[in-house]
Formats: structure tokens, sequence, C-alpha cells
């Protein structure tokens, strides 16, 4: 049995140091055999596989295709995360939440990222007027977890919510916006009564390191953590901007020893 242990149950390394909820897989898409996300998920229970939803960019490079989805929940087993972007999240702070629930009831989705930046092409000058509406969302979906992502763009919106927050509410530092840059100075510790996740830069040359300051972060507060990666699992294959399994495969390998070590 894999050392990460299963159901998305936090595990921690054999000194008691880390509790790591999920190693966060973001951008799948067609280009990725569905049945080697099953072989993954099996030997690799903490593997969470992220989607991205932005509908003018649906099916390309990151994007999963609406009919690759359709095979993705026919396959027991995968812990799926949806990341809004884009019309997406302008749509749920509009307080539009038909994607959210369709995720949830039609594919299994489990936890939603919502990322309000504007990289991701959102207009962050009303994110401080769309906090109630985000609240709602969660209140309506109660079984979802609903991850905020924190950094000083996202501010108008994360900070007044972890004022009262939602009991599924979760944040995900990433002082990139998205863009994949590793943050410096190490990471701060979780927020008060809120579950928090890391990225930014994260990959398979650095992920025993981010796993070790991490642990500096979070061990001492006995919280779960997750840390999540995209930029950084891609590679130029035959041309073609693709999710290179090898590079997904050797963040989990490297994850379990660490988990694993004395």
């Amino acid at each position: 049995a894999s050392a990460l242990g299963g159901g998305g149950g936090a595990m921690a390394a054999a000194g008691g140091k880390l509790s790591l909820r999920f190693v966060g897989l973001c951008g799948i898409d067609d280009s990725v055999d569905v049945g080697f996300l099953k072989l993954l998920a099996k030997e690799f229970p903490l593997a969470e596989f992220g989607v991205l939803f932005r509908p003018d960019k649906q099916g390309t490079p990151r994007y999963a295709s609406w009919d690759y989805l359709d095979k993705l929940k026919d396959v027991a087993g995968l812990q799926l995360a949806g990341h809004l972007c884009g019309k997406c999240v302008n749509d749920v702070l509009d307080g539009d939440g038909s994607l959210v629930a369709r995720l949830e009831a039609e594919y299994g989705f489990k936890r939603i990222q919502i990322n309000p930046t504007a990289v991701n092409g959102v207009d962050t000058s009303v994110l401080g007027e769309r906090v109630e509406a985000v609240a709602a969302l969660m209140r309506t979906h109660p079984a979802l977890e609903f991850i905020i992502q924190k950094n000083d763009e996202t501010r108008p919106l994360w900070e007044p919510l972890l004022a009262n927050p939602p009991p599924n509410m979760a944040l995900l530092v990433d002082e990139s916006c998205g863009l994949g840059v590793a943050m410096e100075g190490g990471y701060p510790a979780p927020s008060d009564g809120v579950k928090t996740g890391y990225a930014g830069g994260i990959g398979p040359h650095n992920i025993l390191k981010v796993l070790e300051d991490v642990t500096t972060a979070a061990a001492q507060e006995g919280k779960g953590v997750w840390v999540d990666m995209e930029s950084r699992l891609r590679s130029d294959i035959n041309g073609s901007d693709c999710f290179d399994g090898h590079k997904a495969f050797v963040v989990l390998q490297q994850a379990q020893e660490f988990l694993a070590k004395d």
C-alpha cells in the first residue's frame, strides 16, 4: 500500500512532522490517458487532479474538454478539484452557481477553487462587492470545499470571508497569482480555523524542499495542509504543450518518500 494513505485523509510523516491532505496536480487535459490517472490514483491516494475551467479555452492545453470530463466521471476513485478561471469566476461572483452544481452532481468533484485574478481574466475591482455571493455559494454546497486563492490581489475577497469563515472554506497561498513562481522567504503558517494549501513554482525539481518548508510553517500548528502545482508539470512533447505524466509520478513518489522517512 502507498505510504501516502487513502481517501484524501491527511497523513503525517513517520515522525508526525507534516499532515498532508493532498498533492494537487493541476491542468490535466486531453493529452493525459485516463487509464494513467487511474493508476496514479491507485498508487498514490493523496493525488488530487485539478481541472481548469474557462469557456474560451476549454479543450486546449491545460483545459480539459467536456468529452474528456465525461471519461473522467466514469473512473472510480479519482479525487477531482475544479479550478475556476475567467468567465467561470465572474459568473460565481455574480451569484451564478450552475457550473459548481453541475460539477458536484454530475462529475463528482469534491473541491472547487476560485481564482479571482486579473491574469485569469477576472475583473478584480469588484471583489469586495462580491463577498456575500461567494459566502452564499459555500452555504448552498456544504459538502464541497471551496478554495480561495490567497494573495494581495485577492485580499478584498478572502479577508472579509476570513473574518467569519464558512466551515467549508479553504485558502491556497499563491503569491504569484497563479503564474507558477516560487515563493521566497518561506511559507506563512495556516490561517486560524481554515484549511490551507500552498502553490507557486512547485514541481519535481523542488518538491522535497517545499515539503520541508511547509513542514516548518505548518507542523507546529498540527493542521493538515496540501500543495498544488501546474506549470512545472508541463512539457513540450512532439511539439505540443502536454501534462507530463512522468513529472507527476516523480512528484508523488518523492512526496511519498518524504512522508515515510524517519
